[in-house]
């Protein structure tokens, strides 16, 4: 489900007080182009002055993101807990069968099978001594990445000095890649993802950020210092 909103903080007002009409004009309009198409066409100064907005409306994104897919689960999770209630009442026991034993022959051999709720089947064979195997096999690791934002976050957490925009757009290559063959031959995904984001940056096809907007300011909003810089570059292109 795509998000529907976007919002706008009151501390952006002074940045916008700086431009004249015909600039915030085109502010305003590259605002809802990135929102709903998530790109902009800006250019100069202009380009400049978007940043600090551009990152805002990613990191709410982010954190509306997350709530939804924690959401989905707990949904997905409460649906599967009723079925499994529903499934326990009609067979009336409470997720474990009564064993069923059987003697074989002549030679004192009991067998015994035990079926439990998660799939795991116990064979036990009692004559003088006791044997059982258990079958819990897997093919493939239960740690893996559930959708992209999974990446996506590691990738801002270890790639820290680039843009959260071609990260996020690399994050949705990887996925879609594994995910098609079910991640088979990944023991490790954040090795294959660190691999891979490595050799996009090598390649040229993902790029560190400017200077200005570095590290700090991909986790928080612009300081008043760092806005009182911008007015004075404003100052200069005017």
């Amino acid at each position: 489900m795509a998000k529907k909103s976007f919002v706008l903080y009151h501390d952006q007002k002074e940045v916008i007080d700086e431009l004249n009409d015909e600039q915030a004009g085109k502010l305003f309009k590259a605002i809802y182009e990135y929102n709903v198409n998530k790109k902009t066409t800006l250019t100069g100064i202009l380009k400049l002055v978007f940043i600090p907005f551009k990152k805002s409306f990613d990191r709410d994104e982010e954190k509306w993101e997350d709530i939804t897919c924690k959401r989905s689960n707990a949904g997905k999770k409460h649906t599967g807990n009723q079925y499994t209630r529903k499934k326990e009442n009609e067979n009336g026991t409470n997720g474990t069968s009564v064993p069923k034993m059987e003697q074989n022959g002549t030679n004192g051999t009991v067998s015994v099978n035990v079926s439990v709720s998660d799939s795991v089947n116990d064979n036990v064979n009692v004559n003088d001594n006791v044997s059982v195997s258990v079958n819990n096999k897997t093919d493939q690791p239960t740690n893996r990445p559930t959708n992209h934002n999974d990446i996506l976050n590691y990738c801002l957490s270890v790639f820290k000095d680039y843009s959260k925009e071609e990260l996020q757009d690399v994050a949705k290559k990887i996925f879609e890649y594994y995910v098609k063959s079910n991640w088979k031959g990944v023991s490790n995904w954040q090795d294959r993802v660190k691999l891979w984001v490595n050799e996009d940056i090598q390649n040229g096809k993902i790029k560190k950020l400017p200077e200005l907007w570095g590290k700090e300011t991909t986790k928080r909003q612009a300081t008043p210092e760092e806005i009182e810089e911008m007015k004075k570059m404003l100052e200069e292109y005017k």
